[in-house]
């Protein structure tokens, strides 16, 4: 993953930093990109939810590689609902701080690792 992507998530995360943002990094083609979502969450400042609709929506349509989102007033450091999230999915999450501006990753058991992900991962211990 280039560094282009992780860079988007910041400026968008630091142009909403009143919520938490969120969506999927996908591939598309050999390629990966961005799908922003809206945070449908009743506690946008502290949670973020993808509605069910469209994270089929974007399934259907792409290989989601991760799922991504901010934290506008903590740190890079993944809430236990974050990890949850992430196991039960079987999907990557990355979290973006505003506070330290700082990415990190979780990648949870049963990922199957391939090309795409190791660059992600790298491109986020690099940032």
């Amino acid at each position: 993953m280039k560094s282009e992507i992780l860079n988007k998530i910041k400026k968008i995360s630091e142009s909403q930093k009143e919520e938490e943002i969120c969506g999927f990094i996908v591939e598309d083609k050999g390629k990966e990109h961005l799908v922003e979502c809206e945070n449908v969450s009743f506690h946008k400042k502290g949670n973020f939810e993808i509605s069910q609709k469209k994270f089929v929506e974007v399934f259907e349509q792409n290989k989601i590689l991760i799922i991504y989102h901010s934290h506008p007033e903590n740190t890079e450091q993944f809430s236990k609902e974050d990890i949850n999230l992430s196991e039960s999915l079987i999907l990557p999450i990355i979290v973006y701080s505003n506070q330290t501006e700082k990415f990190n990753i979780h990648i949870p058991k049963g990922v199957k690792r391939n090309k795409s992900l190791n660059r992600v991962e790298k491109s986020v211990v690099t940032y």
